[in-house]
Order: structure tokens, then sequence, then C-alpha cells
């Protein structure tokens, strides 16, 4: 039996890689569902990034794909409450969103949730997101990082602020 969203998800990666995006697709593996998995080149020597992206399982009128990149690290106990502050303030900022922190584990995710129509499906919808959560990770990942580690939260912003500032003109 085929898997359709293996098959889409496919299709873009194959249009992707044409035009010179590196892109994968891992299979459905229960309960995951197919995924889109494209590198996120994170400026670091040894830290290797990815978006997973993949349709929402059970939800098709209208198709709803996710957007996701793990963050490798975990955020110091004391950083919890300075960090849900600093999500807030960043969050609303960026063009799409957004950081997300599991408090009891610790840990950062970005993910970020958008409904697509399927019949045609237009990769430029899907790439234009891809590129716009890269871009969050990317410029905004350390910072996020960094108020994790403890790391004052005015500070951190006071910096994020001129990048997205830059980002406005």
């Amino acid at each position: 039996m085929t898997d359709p969203q293996f098959e889409l998800l496919g299709l873009l990666a194959d249009e992707f890689r044409a035009g010179g995006m590196p892109a994968s697709v891992l299979p459905a593996d229960a309960p995951a569902p197919a995924q889109l998995v494209m590198p996120i080149d994170s400026g670091r020597v040894g830290r290797h990034l990815r978006v997973s992206s993949y349709f929402l399982p059970g939800v098709d009128h209208p198709a709803v794909m996710q957007h996701f990149v793990s963050l490798p690290y975990l955020v110091v106990p004391s950083a919890v409450a300075p960090l849900a502050r600093y999500l807030a303030l960043l969050n609303p900022e960026l063009p799409v969103t957004g950081f997300e922190m599991n408090e009891h584990a610790r840990v950062v995710v970005f993910r970020h949730t958008h409904a697509v129509t399927v019949h045609p499906l237009d990769p430029g919808v899907v790439a234009w997101t891809v590129s716009m959560v890269s871009a969050a990770v990317r410029e905004f990942g350390d910072g996020v990082e960094r108020v994790g580690a403890g790391a004052d939260v005015d500070e951190v912003f006071a910096d994020a602020r001129v990048l997205l500032d830059s980002f406005a003109r």
C-alpha cells in the first residue's frame, strides 16, 4: 500500500533538490508520519539542526503541515521562568512562530503549523515556510540557548531587537 503523504513529500523533496536545497524523505514509522527533512546551516561546527516537515495525521480537510526543529540543548532549572519570558517577547516579533519550551523536560523546540492545499500542493508555500523556520532558528536560536543557560533576558532581547529591526527594513 502506498502512503500518499510520503509520495507528496517525495515530490516536494524532488522540487527542492532541483532548486539546490538539500532534502530527503523518511517513510512513516508508526506512530511517526512520513517526514521531509532539510538541514539548517547553524553556522556552528558540530551543530546539526534540521527541519522535519510532515502532514499532521488525521487532519485532512484541509491538510495541515507541521515544521519542527528540536534544539540540542537543555535549559538550566533557574532559567525556566526567564526563558518563558524571553520566548513571550520574541515569538510575536517573528515572521512565523515559534519557539516552545517544555518546562518539565527543560527542552526547547521550534514548531510551526499551517494549512495547505494538496490538490495541487504548491512547493513554494512549503519552501517559504521552511526558509522562515530555518531563518528564525538560525538567527535567534543562539539567543534562546543563551537565556536557557542563564543569560540576562533584557540583554539578549536587546541583541535580538537589533536583528529584528534589520529584518523590518
